[in-house]
């Protein structure tokens, strides 16, 4: 005769682990298991991307190999330690750097990589970067130029109930007209950044698809104004009617529609004309790779940390006093 205790203790572990198992079907199928990626009811990644396409300058003190493909600027560092400090627990941030292991993290998770991609124009590659990661992978793609602004906790707020978002504004984008270059669209969210709940999204994969077609077709396709043109065209076939854009996420835009630009962020030590309240983030005016073709502002990148730290300029003040 078995004792009562015995069968009652295991009646109890038997409901309990009952319970814990539907539990986890229940996730599963709603997307919350272990398995998922990105999602607001486990902790979303953000993957902090940079692109490792431009040869960048190490310290003026490194007279041997001064050029490399590795991110070594320290306002990058920067960024990415803000990010973590900001955004962590609330987020995982996860660093991708360079091409090569975005390409490899791609892979793992199944994406056709098209012929070529590694060696597009940083413009080209960024938005399909952006697209694969979240169409393969879901969780915030971003840009890692950006310079972090509110919390994680902020930014899930805004997430909130939002299977697919777009962010800021496309800064070729005159915001005095709805379209630009003839289209029938309104106006493209920016570049900087993406978010899809989880993976499949039919707008992250068809823009994944199409921009890789583009890239596919080869060096003609892969000029500055038809790359534009063709992404142009994209987000209008892909993403209108489809996803919301926060405009409000990013910093780029005083109260009059003005572009913040890299003599507001470099040149000055106040921004009179607009506000960083609601923004998640700053982004460079046109991106990483803009900044280190103009040359007038490339003393920027070679500052360290501690003299980003004592400068009075806008972009170090929101950097290291806001």
């Amino acid at each position: 005769m078995i004792p009562a205790w015995i069968l009652a203790t295991g009646a109890v572990v038997i409901a309990v682990g009952a319970i814990y198992g539907i539990r986890n079907q229940v996730n599963e199928a709603v997307g919350f298991g272990p398995e998922s990626v990105g999602l607001l009811g486990a902790r979303p990644i953000i993957w902090w991307y940079v692109d490792d396409s431009q040869a960048n300058t190490k310290e003026w003190t490194s007279f041997e190999d001064r050029a490399t493909r590795l991110p070594v600027e320290p306002y990058l560092a920067l960024c990415l330690k803000k990010a973590k400090g900001l955004w962590t627990p609330e987020f995982d941030v996860v660093p991708v750097v360079g091409r090569q292991a975005a390409i490899a993290q791609l892979v793992k998770a199944g994406c056709k990589v098209p012929a070529g991609v590694e060696r597009t124009p940083p413009a080209l590659w960024m938005a399909w970067c952006r697209c694969a990661f979240l169409a393969h992978l879901g969780g915030l793609w971003m840009d890692g130029s950006v310079l972090p602004m509110a919390s994680g906790a902020e930014i899930r707020r805004r997430l909130q109930g939002q299977n697919v978002l777009t962010f800021g504004a496309d800064p070729d984008e005159d915001m005095a007209a709805a379209s630009q270059d003839g289209s029938s669209g309104g106006p493209a969210a920016g570049r900087s950044a993406g978010w899809a709940e989880r993976p499949g999204h039919p707008m992250w994969m068809g823009l994944t698809r199409d921009i890789g077609g583009v890239i596919s077709a080869g060096d003609q396709s892969w000029s500055s104004f038809e790359g534009r043109r063709s992404l142009r065209f994209l987000w209008d076939k892909h993403c209108s009617g489809l996803t919301s854009v926060d405009r409000r996420a990013e910093v780029s835009r005083d109260r009059y529609g003005k572009r913040l630009d890299y003599e507001d962020l470099f040149a000055k030590s106040e921004w009179p004309t607009g506000s960083t309240e609601g923004g998640l983030w700053v982004p460079l005016p046109d991106g990483r790779d803009k900044l280190e073709r103009t040359s007038v502002w490339l003393w920027f990148t070679r500052l360290s940390e501690e003299q980003i730290a004592a400068s009075d300029f806008v972009w170090a003040r929101w950097a290291t006093r806001s």
